[in-house]
This record gives C-alpha cells, structure tokens and sequence, in this order.
C-alpha cells in the first residue's frame, strides 16, 4: 500500500507538516476522517458544542470556521458598525480557534 500513499509536493516540511502527514500515511486504511465547516459555531442540536461530537461521539479531524470577513460576524449574521461588535467577532473566532486547538483536530478557516 505504500506505493498509493500522497507524498508531499514540497521537500521542505517543517517539522508539524511531517508529522500531519505521517499521522495521515498511518491512519491509511484503518479508517476514515472527514471534515466540517463551522463545527461549533453553527450547532443545531440544543446542549452541545458540536452537532457531529453529539452524533456521533467525535469531533471532525478537520474543521474549518468562517473567519468573520466581508461585514459578517462568528455566526454568518451582519456585523453592526460599532468597534464592541467588531471586538465581540474577534473574541468568539479567538474562542472557537482555541477550542480548536486544544483537540487533536486540524483547524482551517
């Protein structure tokens, strides 16, 4: 199987590069990982961070959140034009970064 497995395109991984890619060549056939956008800031499911965490006992190994650009706010809503609202934005992104980080899940946004 070793043979079907990606190689990166560039010869100079830093050293959290290498390891992402190692962990995905030994994850190779076991079993599958998905990914999710807006994992914990668009939850449907009452009394949970995540609706797939309340499914299915897990978080996405991938998930990406919407970065609050373009006049939007942490939950895709119009941003108000007042710097309060534009500081509430930054400190819910920080906060689902954050979680993000403090699980062993690839975050992008």
């Amino acid at each position: 199987m070793a043979e079907n497995l990606a190689q990166s395109v560039d010869g100079n991984l830093n050293r959290q590069s290498r390891a992402l890619l190692e962990a995905l060549h030994a994850a190779a056939g076991k079993f599958s990982m998905f990914g999710h956008q807006n994992e914990t800031s668009n939850v449907i499911t009452p009394d949970t961070d995540s609706d797939v965490h309340a499914v299915t006992g897990a978080y996405p190994a991938v998930w990406g959140n919407d970065s609050g650009a373009a006049g939007t706010g942490a939950y895709g809503t119009p941003l108000p034009e007042s710097p309060y609202a534009r500081d509430f934005n930054a400190f819910a992104r920080n906060s689902f970064i954050r979680m993000a980080d403090s699980l062993p899940r690839m975050y992008t946004r």
